[in-house]
This record gives C-alpha cells, sequence and structure tokens, in this order.
C-alpha cells in the first residue's frame, strides 16, 4: 500500500518538476515596448536637449544585463544624430524597465541641410514640434545567451 502511494506520488510530481523546471529555465528575448522622450529643453537655437528613455519587458524568470544600446535619429530622412547608452543596467526578472536616454541635437555643427533649419525653426515658431524618427538596438544579455532587441519608432517631440 505504501508502494503504490510513493508511486502515485511520483507520477503527479514528476510532471509537475519537469513543468517547473522547464517554465523557469526557459529563456525568451525581452521585448521592445516603446521610446519615450519626457522633457525637452531647448537652450539656445543651436542647442536642443531631449531626454527620455527606452521601456522593454523582460518575460523571464531571471534577471538581465543590458550591455548597450545605439540609437540613431532621424527627421524627414535626414540623420540627426547618436544616442549611445553605455552603462550596465541590471533588469528585473518578469517586469518592465526602462533605459534612461539623453539626446543633444545642435543643428550648427551638425551641419543640417535647410530642411532640418526649417524643421526646428518652425518648431520654435509655430507649432511647437517636430516628428522624429528612432531606430536601432540595445543587446541584453539573459543568462548566457545575449539577444539583440530591434527598436524602432516614429515620435512626436514637443518643445513646449
Amino acid at each position: 500500500m505504501i508502494k503504490k502511494a510513493i508511486i502515485s506520488l511520483l507520477i503527479i510530481l514528476i510532471p509537475i518538476l519537469f513543468y517547473w523546471v522547464y517554465t523557469f529555465n526557459k529563456i525568451e528575448a525581452p521585448e521592445f515596448v516603446e521610446v519615450k522622450f519626457l522633457k525637452t529643453d531647448v537652450v539656445a537655437f543651436d542647442n536642443v536637449e531631449i531626454e527620455g528613455g527606452v521601456t522593454f519587458f523582460n518575460p523571464n524568470y531571471k534577471d538581465c544585463k543590458l550591455l548597450n544600446t545605439e540609437l540613431k535619429a532621424s527627421a524627414n530622412g535626414v540623420f540627426l544624430g547618436q544616442i549611445i547608452q553605455l552603462e550596465k543596467v541590471e533588469i528585473p526578472s518578469n517586469a518592465n524597465f526602462s533605459i534612461p536616454l539623453k539626446m543633444k541635437l545642435n543643428p550648427v555643427q551638425i551641419g543640417l541641410t535647410e530642411g532640418i533649419s526649417s524643421l526646428v525653426e518652425k518648431a520654435l515658431n509655430q507649432n511647437k514640434s517636430f516628428k522624429l524618427f528612432i531606430e536601432g538596438y540595445s543587446r541584453i544579455k539573459v543568462g548566457e545567451t545575449i539577444y539583440k532587441v530591434p527598436i524602432k519608432q516614429d515620435l512626436l517631440v514637443n518643445l513646449d
């Protein structure tokens, strides 16, 4: 009778154990959620600072490490600058996380075309906003696997 009880218990516990091991050891790539710019400062006509962050979701039951983030910003098809984040960040398991970013635009030093100059001028004088296209990636390490998570988003940046 004890032998039957032990066998019955093993028949129930072994599948549960395999499911638990599979669930907690399954590794998936973190998911890009959004790029959000929270603060824009027009320091001078030749100095615009934009601060914000990139949000991801970590679907794993393991903590991750952000290795780096590289983004390119453009408006109307013209390259404005690169946003690089090299600071290593600890990422919580099974949660959303945000990476702070800061971008400085200097239209005079970058030597932007008249199209971008007029875009910034319109943003400063009229509607106080312009469209910004962000594209790039983040490299995130989960366990021993490194994922290159693509980032691509159109944003409306307000200069209020």
